[in-house]
């Protein structure tokens, strides 16, 4: 029992740091139903759901439904006729161990929850740029290692708190104290010095490597301030991680963990106040439920009135509905993949990586899994963003070119093999049916060539095992942040340790020579060539055989108006949904 006591410490810790932002915001976690194939990272974009359009920038909106096809311009600012009062009822994935950023771990549903609550430093406009939210300016020195960050005036937390410098410092001492948190946070800052207030509304990070692009670090649970009271008496009272208190648009009026959690407007909000920004909702109230398919059911029977899934099935009930629902689709975001850990045989070898890609049988995943509804996916990118390299493209189906490797593999490593095969573990997370299909599909097309052991763990275990660098080859999904930077992470040298995010764990000093650059850079176009290269470099080393690109789908009943409405407090037009969580103050309930 100690020894499993020890696991599940250790489990909890990795699996805070899959799902937390690492100062490049690279993850969200999701600890949805158990038909998630892998694990998910944070952010994405939104594209169309069947035909795409070239996008200079990612982000193109899809809605459908409540009278057709139309862009993000459709649900905004769609004031005419608005309606004040009433509740919006929300399935989310999963419930959330809490609702403290410094503490707790966040993934859609946390975020969901969280934005009614806290408000982000920056957040990612419509362009997939951050932009100043909380934060009213901020400029980098010119060697990168210091981002100095400008606070808008005159802002309280609902407790009355004062959200000032003082306040950064304390929520970033928080993170920074953190046993779980603060893994993901010290890389990135000078640790001799990592945050420092300038005056009352402007702090100072110094940074332990040049970062151009710091501002995408603080779009997610590293940039969303809570009360330093509430921070300090939580350290005392870990229930109070369950009553946030932030800067938002409501505040927390019950919470009743696996059944409900319900949030009221916060008639003091600061934009209300300063900006005459309306909240038309009375309340908001998050039901989680891990079967898609029965939140779907909710919306139809009008139970809820809106929710967000990934499971093709779910998908399409929905869709079914024809124009009875407003849909927001979102497939620029993640991706779903196998990946190889480089740093025991038989995966570290090239040979045997490239044998099992060519091996794979991409198309009967595409077909039984897909179903018709999820995109295939060449890389970490959809081919419509500035940062994808067209000339990439991800190799399976040919099983002819597998042969001549496995038996050279195999002439040199005979310990490794059995039967001319070369002898692999497939890990998964389970129980799942959808990721017994994937196993399925999966090893009937390897047989010929290697002998697949499956394991099947708890996801907990699974991202255990696989931060520990002690599985071989997995089933996951990551990636998808609107600005790649925020991904560099998961492909950084310096991220892999005992417990590695890069699950991988391959260092490539050139490659990672042209992560530094684009991050160091400003120039849009400089950095969509360095992550093109990136892209090249990450096919050829043959880590990840990419399968398909992730589909979030928010749904809402026709009654729901202004779902893409959040504009910053600038007037930024603001993406409207981000790998399935979404700003909710500026929506209203039509109720005639």
């Amino acid at each position: 029992m100690a020894n499993r006591s020890r696991r599940s410490r250790v489990a909890k810790l990795v699996a805070g740091l899959a799902a937390i932002s690492l100062i490049a915001v690279a993850c969200g976690g999701s600890d949805s139903d158990a038909d998630v194939v892998g694990e998910t990272t944070v952010p994405a974009t939104t594209t169309t759901e069947a035909d795409v359009n070239a996008t200079t920038v990612p982000t193109t909106t899809a809605v459908s439904g409540g009278g057709g096809t139309s862009d993000q311009k459709d649900l905004i600012r769609t004031i005419e006729g608005v309606q004040t009062g009433g509740t919006l009822r929300i399935g989310v994935e999963a419930e959330t161990d809490g609702l403290n950023p410094t503490v707790n771990r966040f993934a859609a549903a946390s975020y969901n929850m969280g934005y009614t609550v806290f408000e982000p430093l920056f957040a990612w406009d419509s362009t997939g740029q951050p932009v100043p939210y909380l934060a009213e300016s901020s400029e980098s020195s010119d060697d990168g290692l210091e981002f100095i960050i400008h606070l808008r005036p005159d802002i309280l937390f609902s407790d009355g708190e004062p959200l000032n410098a003082d306040a950064i410092v304390a929520n970033f001492e928080a993170l920074l104290l953190d046993p779980l948190i603060s893994l993901a946070v010290r890389p990135a800052l000078n640790l001799d010095n990592p945050i420092e207030t300038v005056d009352e509304l402007t702090v100072k990070f110094n940074l332990s490597l040049p970062n151009k692009q710091f501002a995408t670090g603080l779009v997610g649970q590293l940039g969303m301030p809570g009360s330093p009271k509430w921070l300090a008496a939580a350290i005392d009272d870990p229930t109070l991680n369950q009553a946030p208190v932030g800067t938002g648009p409501f505040v927390i009026d019950s919470r009743t963990p696996d059944s409900s959690t319900k949030f009221v407007r916060n008639d003091n909000w600061w934009q209300t106040l300063q900006n005459a920004t309306p909240v038309y909702l009375d309340a908001i109230e998050f039901f989680p439920n891990t079967d898609a398919l029965t939140s779907a059911s909710q919306l139809v029977a009008g139970d809820l009135d809106g929710f967000a899934t990934t499971t093709p099935n779910a998908i399409a009930t929905i869709r079914d509905e024809g124009d009875a629902f407003i849909r927001i689709d979102d497939d620029q975001g993640e991706e779903s993949f196998a990946m190889m850990n480089t740093a025991q045989p038989p995966f570290d070898d090239i040979r045997v990586r490239q044998a099992i890609t060519f091996a794979t049988p991409r198309e009967n995943y595409i077909e039984f899994v897909g179903a018709g509804i999820l995109r295939e996916a060449d890389s970490m990118f959809a081919p419509e963003l500035i940062w994808n390299n067209p000339d990439v493209v991800q190799e399976g189906d040919e099983p002819e070119r597998s042969g001549p490797l496995v038996d050279a593999y195999c002439a040199d490593f005979p310990e490794n093999c059995d039967g001319g095969r070369i002898n692999i573990d497939l890990q998964y997370s389970g129980p799942s049916v959808e990721q017994e299909t994937i196993a399925d599909i999966l090893s009937a097309g390897w047989g010929d060539f290697f002998n697949v052991n499956r394991v099947v763990l708890l996801q907990d275990d699974h991202i255990t095992n696989v931060a520990l660098g002690v599985s071989q080859m997995v089933t996951w999904r990551q990636f998808g942040a609107p600005d790649p930077t925020a991904d560099r992470v998961w492909l950084a040298c310096d991220s892999i340790g005992f417990l590695s995010l890069n699950w991988p764990r391959f260092c490539d000093q050139e490659r990672e020579d042209l992560l530094n650059q684009a991050r160091e850079t400003t120039d849009l176009d400089a950095r969509a060539a360095l992550w093109q290269e990136i892209q090249q470099k990450v096919h050829d080393d043959y880590l990840y055989i990419f399968f398909t690109h992730t589909l979030w789908m928010s749904a809402f009943d026709a009654k729901v108006r202004n779902e893409c409405g959040v504009v910053s407090p600038d007037g930024a037009e603001l993406l409207c949904t981000n790998n399935g969580s979404m700003f909710n103050h500026a929506m209203w309930i039509d109720q005639g």
